[in-house]
């Protein structure tokens, strides 16, 4: 018993399998079958999919739909018209990793008019158009794919954002933005410029990293030729390297424009300038310069010198004399609490006397003297003569001692006319002798009897008499 339900068992299961894999199999062939006969798949704007043998009748479909996606199934060759013509419609075809082909041996794989159409493609193997792809008109906007040959007219409008380029790209500087893609081929006609047709903050830059730019280039008949060259955006933020300074902004190493801020610290200074002398009391300045721009300046301060003075034209303090040096006192003026002192020679006549001492006293005949002494320098002195007294002094002519130095002289003798025994003189009484009163006696006589000639006489007796006593 236990037998037979073993091998029943045995045969269910190995039925279950037989039918599961021919369920499997059926489904795949179904698949297949249906993918055979299904070329590209349409969504609209509201989501529904539909699916479609050919990809002209996906194109067909999607332009009469704004805002449609034509999705490639498989490699799509052209057969109506020997190219994929796309004359209206708003929407967007992603090759999915598959080609769009060229029939019947013609080189173009699109040709387009008055659409607006967006070529896209995020497979890891993108998809690609051997052929030409001929934009007569309209707008084309590339995000993935690998293009042969891109054609631009004057009423077309190319916004390249990605994509592979394996050979020229033509193009009209005035129709053509691009902003991504790799090329493997860019040919630009003399007097125009790579950065014509870049989307602002993007650039052409080669295998190794560099920046491409025409002006780099020259033109090889006419055509600037470049190869292998991919875009990308370059920013505000992506800017790096190079210098800037107060004046200058930084020049980007990869770019080479300009960016950033001014630096306000990225002066070049001169050596500078002495703008202020220092002084005793004062720092100096030195003014430095900035070499970008003379109206950056900065100052620094010049240490004080103490011996950096400025002398008045000095007072004198002290007088020099006969034996001292005088002193001459400068002051500073920066600073009045400053000062220095010269000496000044000694002056040897620049005496100061005193009031003077009467060494010799003057007498009557001889004149006496004065001296006077430095009050600077007891041995310096100097004299002055003290005029005599002017002669003797005597009372009269009868003093025989002078009154003022003792000195002695012999006297006249005393008169008398009147022979009362005084002098007529000096008063003082004498005694008359015999001659004298015999002499008065003979001229009275005379006088009686000559006139004035006894009395002459008498005179000149009477003094001879005189001299006689004496």
């Amino acid at each position: 018993m236990k037998k037979s339900t073993s091998k029943l068992l045995k045969k269910v299961i190995y039925m279950t399998g037989m039918l599961l894999a021919i369920c499997l199999l059926t489904v795949y062939c179904s698949i297949m079958a249906n993918a055979e006969s299904t070329g590209a798949q349409v969504t609209l704007a509201d989501g529904t999919v539909s699916n479609h043998a050919t990809l002209e009748e996906a194109i067909a479909v999607a332009s009469e739909n704004d805002g449609s996606t034509v999705k490639l199934l498989a490699d799509a060759t052209a057969t109506e018209a020997g190219w994929f013509n796309i004359t209206k419609g708003n929407f967007t075809i992603d090759l999915n990793g598959f080609d769009m082909i060229a029939g019947d041996d013609d080189h173009t794989s699109i040709l387009m008019q008055n659409a607006n159409v967006t070529m896209v493609d995020e497979s890891e193997e993108p998809g690609r158009l051997p052929d030409l792809l001929n934009v007569v008109s309209g707008t084309l906007t590339i995000k993935g794919g690998s293009y042969l040959h891109v054609l631009p007219h004057d009423e077309s409008y190319i916004y390249i954002e990605g994509g592979v380029f394996d050979e020229h790209l033509h193009y009209l500087p005035e129709n053509t933005f691009i902003s991504g893609g790799t090329f493997a081929s860019v040919t630009v006609a003399e007097g125009l410029s790579l950065s014509d047709i870049l989307v602002e903050d993007h650039y052409f830059f080669d295998e190794n990293g560099n920046i491409v730019r025409t002006e780099d280039k020259e033109p090889e008949g006419g055509l600037y030729k470049f190869s292998s060259l991919t875009v990308l955006r370059h920013g505000e933020e992506d800017h790096t390297g190079g210098t800037g300074n107060c004046i200058t902004l930084k020049i980007c190493d990869v770019c080479g424009n300009e960016y950033g801020t001014y630096d306000p610290e990225g002066h070049s200074w001169d050596n500078g300038a002495v703008t202020k002398e220092p002084n005793c009391s004062e720092v100096g300045t030195r003014t430095y310069t900035c070499l970008h721009n003379a109206a950056h300046t900065k100052t620094e301060d010049i240490d004080i010198v103490a011996d950096a003075h400025s002398w008045d034209n000095g007072a004198v303090t002290k007088e020099p004399n006969c034996s001292e040096v005088g002193t001459r006192t400068y002051t500073c003026l920066h600073n009045a609490a400053h000062t220095k002192t010269e000496d000044i020679d000694i002056v040897a006549d620049a005496h100061s006397w005193d009031n003077g001492a009467v060494t010799k006293e003057p007498t009557c005949t001889e004149k006496g003297t004065k001296t006077f002494t430095c009050t600077h320098n007891a041995q310096h002195t100097r004299t002055e003569d003290i005029d005599s007294l002017g002669g003797h002094k005597y009372d009269n002519a009868c003093d025989a001692d002078c009154n003022v130095c003792s000195a002695t002289r012999t006297p006249a003798a005393h008169q008398s006319e009147n022979a009362d025994g005084k002098c007529d003189v000096c008063g003082e009484s004498f005694k008359l002798s015999g001659g004298e009163i015999a002499g008065i006696a003979v001229g009275s006589t005379a006088l009686v009897g000559a006139g004035g000639f006894s009395l002459f006489w008498f005179l000149f007796k009477k003094k001879k008499q005189s001299d006689l006593d004496q």
